[in-house]
């Protein structure tokens, strides 16, 4: 075969890109460009879209069309279900993927503090992005992006029954966004949505809404101070850029730990039967970490609430005392935001058991062989994100 011989002097690699979900469009590409720093060589990197749907086109024009060559499905699929059949027998056939998704953190090994940001926001962008604020009477200094996922874009029933624990409340980020705006910044809801959200200031305005564009998006994320979100797909481009991200989580799930511009806050898990929150210690014992559908929560008895808006305010103040601290912090909250990322470990540890216990041999079988990746990954690794050690100190017996 040609592209065998050739493998010798030039690294052929096949891949099918997922181009429809902003997060995954961004952790790809993102990986690969990493990776590719850190073995060095000459690759050619032959791709297809899985899906004909683009999210971001101004994303993919900008940092696809540059890196990779694109061929049609039935061509590009042909080669990559090939080679992933080959591989399956010989070790030697990775060497045709420039990416291979065996678990939630495959690739990241190749993440590091000092690596250069692999993406970088077209000038253009830029002058279109700060044409924009000017009308809003602001600029790219004092910005502060918020993005809070709920599922009244989605058309599908199914989809909003999958996701509907993910649904955030704005109203529970007001006293944040109130405070934000009092230290001076320009407060913007990003994302996508077609529920209009209005606060009575005018340094505030529901981009989601009013004026989504693809360009626009890329630039706000990129020119903001603070990034706010209740994890979305949008994450992955704050990540990638290195902007400093407060993620109000609905789930215990594989987090971006690698750098330290991060902070999480774990949303309540209300028991519908003891009338109360869940320790993140009985999550654990529910085999509630790392579930990403509703129905999972509703078997339990269990509702995914959103933090009080009091809350959210304590950990966007320890989000904005790391920034303005350069992300150090003193003993006694390391500690105490490093608690939380032993829970964490815990919930990876006790996975494969309840996998067992829980689902049929194969899947089973499946679940711990990705979870142990993982695991393996977070203990090879430091952890370099934060949990908000203000909100622990409030309700000391989630974590005691």
């Amino acid at each position: 075969m040609v592209i065998l011989s050739l493998s010798n002097f030039l690294q052929i690699r096949f891949y099918s890109v997922t181009t429809n979900r902003i997060g995954h469009l961004v952790e790809d590409i993102n990986i690969i460009l990493t990776h590719k720093k850190k073995v060095g060589g000459r690759f050619i990197d032959i791709v297809y879209l899985q899906y004909p749907e683009i999210c971001n086109q101004a994303f993919f024009d900008n940092f696809y069309k540059n890196n990779f060559i694109f061929v049609p499905k039935i061509i590009g699929e042909y080669f990559f279900l090939l080679f992933q059949k080959l591989s399956k027998k010989n070790k030697f056939f990775f060497r045709f993927f420039p990416h291979r998704k065996n678990s939630k953190k495959s690739g990241y090994q190749f993440l590091s503090c000092d690596d250069k940001i692999n993406i970088k926001i077209p000038e253009y962008i830029n002058e279109k992005g700060k044409k924009f604020l000017s009308k809003l009477g602001t600029n790219s200094k004092k910005i502060v992006c918020i993005n809070i996922w709920n599922d009244s874009h989605i058309d599908s029933g199914i989809a909003k029954n999958h996701h509907s624990h993910r649904n955030g409340n704005f109203q529970s980020y007001i006293a944040s966004i109130n405070y934000l705006i009092s230290k001076g910044f320009f407060v913007i809801k990003v994302g996508r949505s077609n529920i209009e959200e209005k606060i009575n200031n005018k340094n505030f305005f529901d981009y989601s809404f009013n004026s989504p564009n693809d360009e626009l998006d890329l630039f706000l994320v990129s020119n903001c101070y603070l990034y706010i979100s209740n994890s979305t797909g949008l994450d992955h481009l704050a990540f990638a850029l290195e902007i400093p991200m407060f993620i109000n989580t609905p789930v215990i799930f594989d987090f971006f730990v690698e750098k330290k511009y991060t902070m999480y806050l774990l949303r309540p898990h209300y028991s519908n039967d003891l009338k109360r929150e869940l320790s993140y210690n009985e999550i654990i014992e529910k085999n509630l970490p790392f579930q990403l559908k509703s129905s999972k929560y509703e078997e339990n008895g269990v509702v995914i609430k959103d933090n009080d808006e009091s809350d959210i305010l304590l950990a966007c103040k320890d989000m904005l005392t790391l920034i303005e601290n350069n992300f150090k912090v003193d003993k006694n909250n390391y500690d105490l935001s490093f608690k939380f990322w032993k829970i964490f470990m815990k919930a990876k540890e006790n996975i494969a058991a309840q996998a067992i216990a829980n689902h049929k041999e194969d899947l089973a079988a499946q679940t711990i062989a990705n979870h142990k990746v993982d695991l393996e990954y977070y203990k090879s690794i430091e952890i370099n994100s934060f949990y908000s050690w203000s909100y622990l100190k409030k309700k000391p017996e989630l974590i005691f």
